[in-house]
């Protein structure tokens, strides 16, 4: 299979005819039967270009593309500036990320057999790829995409990086859960879409018994596995759409986004408190938690301060009294305890 980082320009050849080429266009789409190559027919009746200096339409993809930070923004304003400057009548493009392929188009698109493939490149490195008319011996568009592509190429590299470090910043390297960060950033967005809304929501704070005992007595390697395990069995517990974040230490909490409904989350507690029940301790011991929920309701609504501090007393009461249980308290009794408290402070 050939390499599309030594791929310019998909040349014009005979649908069928073109062997190890059509092989590496179809593999760069991830599509199967996709054909990125062009025949000898042109589009119909297609706008001639406008007059565009090469490096004009580097400057213009440059400063597109410095106006944002988001990949999807980035790939839509790229296929905009170039079908707009160079008066094509559809582009197309597809980035490669973590997550996979990135497509976005503009205009009205063509026959799989009509069109041309551009790599998109930085350096050595394939990013994708940008799909165009049948371009035939248009070598002013070539000389164009060949000074603003890498521009792009490097900005959107810049782009998935950037959303990489962010992603990092957002997931406990320990657990795989969120972090206090996007827990925090979760519950002020949902306090003002909610309050908007005129909806309920809550959250549940968990508190893991004894865990400095566990870490005395077996290992701290032990006590990350317990914590591995519990963030497991909560996710298992919760709903697709709830946040579970670990706030630090043995702490954990518990946005939930879903509709429980207010009633409902006492419920997601207990559930959730159950399903700690299949950690165990190298000595078979079973794992044990002390869980505090609060709400905001259309009749009580606090900040998400007040909030945090409510559902960590409520944690904190249920450990004084013994621990493995779910404790549940109103706003108007918020009190301290808990290291969630001082974070907020």
């Amino acid at each position: 299979m050939c390499d599309l980082r030594n791929l310019r320009i998909a040349q014009l050849l005979p649908y069928g005819d073109c062997g190890e080429l059509c092989g590496c266009a179809s593999s760069a789409l991830q599509t199967p039967g996709e054909v990125l190559v062009t025949t000898r027919t042109q589009i119909p009746n297609p706008r001639p270009p406008r007059p565009q200096d090469a490096q004009a339409l580097a400057l213009e993809v440059a400063t597109a593309l410095l106006e944002t930070l988001e990949p999807e923004e980035m790939l839509s304003r790229l296929v905009v500036v170039v079908r707009a400057a160079l008066g094509l009548p559809w582009v197309r493009a597809v980035l490669h990320t973590e997550s996979g392929p990135l497509e976005i188009a503009s205009g009205r698109d063509a026959p799989r057999r009509l069109r041309t493939a551009v790599p998109l490149t930085l350096g050595e490195r394939p990013m994708g790829l940008l799909e165009l008319p049948a371009l035939g011996d248009r070598a002013e568009i070539v000389a164009a995409l060949d000074q603003a592509l890498p521009i792009a190429a490097r900005a959107l590299a810049n782009a998935l990086a950037h959303r990489h470090m962010v992603q990092l910043a957002m997931t406990d390297c320990l657990t795989g859960l969120g972090t206090r960060r996007l827990f925090e950033d979760a519950l002020a967005r949902e306090q003002r879409a909610r309050r908007r809304e005129r909806r309920p929501h809550a959250i549940v704070v968990i508190d893991v018994d004894r865990f400095k005992h566990v870490n005395d007595r077996f290992g701290h390697p032990v006590g990350d596995d317990v914590l591995r395990a519990l963030g497991r069995a909560i996710e298992g517990a919760v709903r697709r759409g709830d946040v579970v974040c670990r706030l630090g230490g043995d702490e954990l909490c518990v946005l939930l986004l879903d509709e429980h409904g207010a009633d409902g989350a006492r419920g997601v507690a207990e559930r959730i408190r159950q399903a700690a029940s299949v950690v165990r301790l190298p000595d078979g011991g079973a794992v044990t938690l002390s869980i505090g929920v609060a709400k905001n309701t259309l009749e009580r609504w606090v900040d998400a301060a007040c909030l945090l501090e409510t559902a960590d007393g409520a944690a904190y009461a249920a450990k004084r009294a013994g621990g493995d249980a779910v404790v549940e308290r109103d706003p108007d009794h918020a009190r301290g305890g808990g290291s969630l408290r001082r974070m907020v402070a």
